[in-house]
């Protein structure tokens, strides 16, 4: 693995999707490049990144800089044939079943294709639902489905704050009622099928309803934009993390060390060590410290709570 050029380490999440105004392979090949200068040890490419004409050199390009690399996909027919030349790159897969769902449904017949076809030339693949407020039903059958068919991992990401929540076909977010009612439509099957699955869940209060408390990892703890996460857009605008509003850098216009040094990032940094106003007095707030910062300060302000979260504990 290449020495890490930064104060932490770094996993990325980078946004690569065609007809999403897309850059130029050249430059695709040269953030790629950026990264690995950095010594970025954890890569996530998220979109339908196997559907990029040349994802296999940029993906070449990170893996001999020592990334460690994980790709989303729907398992469809472009991705399918971009498997086989990406195979030496050993890239953990994520099956995208928002992408493959419709919107409010529960009908999974669309997901044993894709596995299939995925096992079918020799990988496995975690399952990824971004928990919209229209995914709610669909968790509890997902994670049945995910358990029977010996799915492994199964992640709830960070939302992300792009066209799924600020375009023209902006979803609802979450908030504390949906909590409760997430904890009403979760049946005894449904967490006993979590239980069998590798979780990896950022929101502390997904975790707690669905993970088991004493085993979380201490990367979890709080809000990890500007210090171990950051987001790489489809214009290459580097963000603190996929729900976190504002542009620190552009890349390949800059390095990313440059960009991880700046003064805006050392100012959000100020910020969400910062304690919310609306979580004075509460009692979990060293493990939870605040929970999700970047949606509460796009969607209220800097003293806001995580959206999930009902009041002081």
């Amino acid at each position: 693995m290449s020495h890490c050029a930064l104060d932490t380490p770094l996993r990325i999440h980078w946004y690569l999707c065609p007809g999403h105004d897309p850059l130029p392979l050249s430059d695709l090949r040269s953030i790629a490049r950026r990264c690995t200068e950095a010594g970025v040890y954890h890569l996530l490419l998220d979109g339908t990144p196997l559907a990029i004409s040349g994802i296999d050199g940029i993906l070449s390009i990170l893996h001999q800089g020592g990334c460690r690399l994980s790709l989303m996909t729907r398992g469809t027919p472009p991705e399918l044939d971009a498997l086989a030349g990406i195979a030496e790159h050993s890239p953990q897969l994520w099956l995208d079943a928002d992408g493959l769902v419709a919107p409010a449904s529960t009908d999974l017949s669309s997901l044993d294709p894709a596995l299939n076809h995925l096992r079918a030339a020799g990988f496995e693949a975690g399952i990824s639902l971004p928990l919209f407020r229209d995914r709610l039903t669909l968790l509890g059958p997902l994670l049945l489905w995910a358990g029977a068919r010996r799915a492994g991992s199964f992640k709830l990401p960070n939302i992300p704050l792009d066209a799924r929540v600020c375009g023209p076909h902006e979803r609802a977010l979450c908030g504390p009622g949906d909590l409760d009612r997430l904890r009403d439509l979760l049946g005894p099957d449904a967490l006993q099928a979590a239980s069998g699955l590798r979780l990896q869940i950022h929101d502390l209060f997904l975790w707690e309803l669905l993970g088991r408390p004493g085993s979380r990892h201490a990367e979890y703890g709080g809000c990890q934009g500007a210090n171990a996460l950051a987001y790489i857009d489809a214009r290459g605008q580097v963000h603190a993390c996929s729900s976190w509003p504002g542009v620190l850098g552009t890349l390949p216009d800059a390095s990313l060390q440059g960009i991880w040094s700046g003064e805006g990032r050392r100012k959000l940094l100020g910020l969400i060590a910062s304690r919310p106003q609306e979580c004075e007095g509460c009692a979990a707030y060293a493990r939870c410290r605040g929970g999700c910062r970047g949606l509460a300060v796009h969607f209220c302000s800097q003293d806001a709570k995580d959206l999930w979260c009902s009041g002081p504990r």
